[in-house]
């Protein structure tokens, strides 16, 4: 037996909120603020240091000499 999960839509959420209390929707806003903040965070940390390198003065060993 397969079981499926059913999945509530944008406009089904939005047609509930009407009839949650307050608290309830005051409570749903922070799961949201709480989702959204870890996706912005998680779209944010697709940098590398590595995209550093080649920034600032060389490593030690590695300085140009002038006239080079």
């Amino acid at each position: 037996m397969v079981i499926q999960k059913s999945r509530v839509t944008y406009d089904e959420v939005v047609a509930t909120l009407p009839t949650l209390k307050t608290e309830e929707q005051l409570n749903l806003l922070g799961v949201l603020s709480l989702v959204l903040k870890k996706s912005v965070v998680q779209k944010e940390r697709k940098h590398s240091l590595l995209e550093l390198e080649g920034l600032g003065s060389p490593p030690s060993g590695r300085q140009q000499k002038a006239g080079q």
